[in-house]
């Protein structure tokens, strides 16, 4: 008995390190951007999780990458495989190429690694590309959730299906991911996020959801970022 309380707190501490190592691959802060103003947030339901968000600049600091992604499932393994999407991200955002080929090239090395587990995973993933200089923004689906939009002039919101193949499910998604650009003007907000958000529920196991979701921005869009992600 004795033992195995022993291996049971060896356990929890190593959860609680693995934990501690996955926060601190989360962004610092967001990154400080002329007419752009970002806040993000992320809290894993258990002590590791496989949610993702990532800012990343290109190599000649003209392109920031904005990405958020979700492996299927929780705990360690969900993690672990976070990890080495970030890892192949942070490689690939300093060569000089497109969000479409990231995310194809990507896939191939995650399809390949994710081949030899027992349990297949795949990863919803949206990778968005702000163009510093002329001020557009575009994107590229893999299978994730709805992209709102606040818009400023309107008070109404767009909800933008992302599109595309998860990550993971087979080798070549050339004409399975979704591209598109983004009309943005002053006073949007933009709301990404997983499904750890939808899917949370209250004590009688109502899910949260999408239409909650857009009515929540609906409400508080015309906030600072930071205000509504809080």
């Amino acid at each position: 008995e004795e033992i195995r309380e022993l291996e049971h707190k060896h356990q929890q501490k190593e959860l609680q390190s693995a934990r501690s190592i996955q926060r601190a691959m989360n962004p610092d802060e967001p990154p400080k951007i002329a007419n752009l103003e970002i806040a993000a947030r992320s809290e894993p339901a258990m002590f590791v999780g496989g949610d993702y968000y990532d800012f990343m600049f290109s190599a000649d600091k003209k392109r920031l990458f904005i990405a958020i992604a979700d492996v299927s499932g929780k705990g360690v393994s969900a993690g672990l495989l976070m990890v080495e999407a970030r890892s192949i991200f942070h490689t690939l955002t300093s060569q000089n190429l497109s969000t479409d080929e990231m995310i194809i090239i990507a896939n191939r090395q995650i399809y390949a690694d994710t081949l030899q587990m027992d349990t297949p995973m795949m990863i919803t993933m949206l990778l968005m590309e702000w163009h510093l200089e002329q001020e557009k923004l575009s994107y590229t689906g893999a299978g994730h959730e709805h992209i709102l939009i606040y818009r400023g002039n309107s008070k109404s919101i767009d909800s933008i299906k992302c599109g595309g193949l998860w990550l993971g499910v087979e080798d070549e998604i050339e004409d399975l991911i979704i591209h598109r650009t983004l009309a943005i003007n002053s006073g949007d907000t933009i709301l990404l996020y997983t499904d750890g958000v939808t899917e949370c529920h209250n004590p009688a196991a109502e899910l949260f959801g999408l239409e909650e979701l857009k009515d929540f921005l609906q409400k508080n869009g015309h906030k600072a970022p930071h205000d509504i992600v809080a």
